[in-house]
């Protein structure tokens, strides 16, 4: 029994199921839902899954169905390549009735090419190839699109503009955007990477866990990874916030814990030696962004959801996402994203440093609020 994922079309998988189908071999077919059936195996029952939780579950027992199904013993398998040898058998065979069998199958089938053909005829005699709109539409109707375009003209470009930038949506706080960015979550089927201080913001509202239990659910499916703040800076940001010194570097730390315990490898999983800028997720072609201001928590602050452009150019569409993947999650593969290599080593060590990182950074921020004296 093969179970065959024809997502992304590859050529190996299809040449394999070719095979199978060659030799008669029972075989089950899963594409994801977003992808379409290329023509050949159009007509094949398919099972058409997505990356969700329930997605995912369905597709597995139906998978179970089918295998059961095709391990049958009265179980007849059935391919393209089957019909187009039966069809062979049929058109050699001297049996009267296979012949006018066959006869029948290609008088079906000239009918049916001769209707496509005139239906064809059809369409190019009595549909025009283009229409003049303004013949079509009343000279008082063209007046008035015309004064309601020239009156929304500033509005129109603002959001051609905006569309154009790759801004997908807008939305005033992070569990507004969260919700609407989670889809994308379950839809992905590559890389999906996390920026930001901690897992906090993911992990202390209901609202967010249901994503966090996605991202860990994907771990398990695709490559998802981390790139938080390195405790050794964090205190920069909790003065900013007004929060107790080491709250944040405890956050990092206890953020390790669940990427630990969650099974994240740690070749998935990077602290970056500066504070951040923004919070955010990346999938292949779509992207959340939070923007930190100075002296609040960021998750009550307003977000973007970007979109990825396939076009090509200097003028290219969707260039916000393109600065952000380059520029702030690029921060994945420059030398002040520190690598861990243990889990508990790295634990440990934060926890006994942790304290001493608070009290340089106090230091340094005291140093720098005293006024330059010449």
């Amino acid at each position: 029994m093969v179970v065959a994922d024809l997502t992304d079309h590859n050529a190996n998988v299809f040449y394999e199921l070719a095979l199978r189908h060659a030799f008669r071999k029972p075989v089950v077919l899963l594409i994801l839902k977003e992808q379409k059936l290329p023509f050949d195996v159009h007509g094949i029952r398919t099972i058409h899954y997505d990356l969700s939780l329930d997605g995912v579950a369905e597709a597995r027992e139906e998978v179970k169905n089918q295998i059961v199904t095709a391990l049958a013993e009265e179980y007849e398998v059935e391919s393209p390549v089957t019909m187009a040898a039966q069809l062979d058998e049929i058109s050699r065979s001297t049996k009267p009735e296979s012949q006018l069998l066959f006869k029948t199958i290609s008088d079906q089938l000239e009918n049916t090419n001769k209707t496509v053909l005139e239906l064809k005829d059809n369409l190019e005699k009595f549909v025009p190839r283009s229409l003049d709109m303004k013949e079509i539409i009343p000279p008082q109707i063209r007046d008035q699109i015309s004064d309601t375009l020239r009156c929304y003209a500033e509005e129109i470009e603002l959001l051609k503009s905006v569309r154009h930038a790759g801004i997908i949506g807008l939305y005033k706080r992070r569990e507004m955007a969260i919700k609407a960015f989670s889809r994308y979550i379950d839809e992905e089927s590559s890389e999906i990477m996390v920026v930001g201080s901690s897992l906090k913001g993911l992990l202390q509202k209901e609202e967010y866990k249901e994503v966090a239990e996605k991202l860990r659910f994907k771990q398990g499916l695709i490559k998802v990874k981390y790139l938080l703040t390195h405790p050794i800076v964090a205190d920069f940001r909790a003065n900013q916030e007004n929060r107790r010194p080491t709250e944040i570097g405890l956050e990092i730390i206890k953020s390790l814990e669940t990427l630990r315990d969650w099974g994240v490898d740690c070749s998935n999983v990077r602290l970056y030696l500066g504070t951040p800028t923004c919070f955010a997720i990346k999938t292949t072609r779509q992207m959340l962004v939070n923007p930190y201001p100075y002296i609040s928590v960021s998750f009550d602050s307003p977000c973007l959801l970007l979109e990825y452009s396939p076009e090509s150019g200097s003028e290219r569409p969707g260039y916000f996402f393109d600065e952000f993947k380059s520029r702030h999650f690029g921060a994945w593969d420059t030398d002040l994203a520190v690598h861990i290599q243990n889990y508990d080593q790295a634990i440990g060590y934060y926890y006994e440093k942790l304290s001493d990182y608070s009290y340089q950074v106090s230091s340094l921020i005291e140093e720098g609020k005293k006024a330059p004296v010449r």
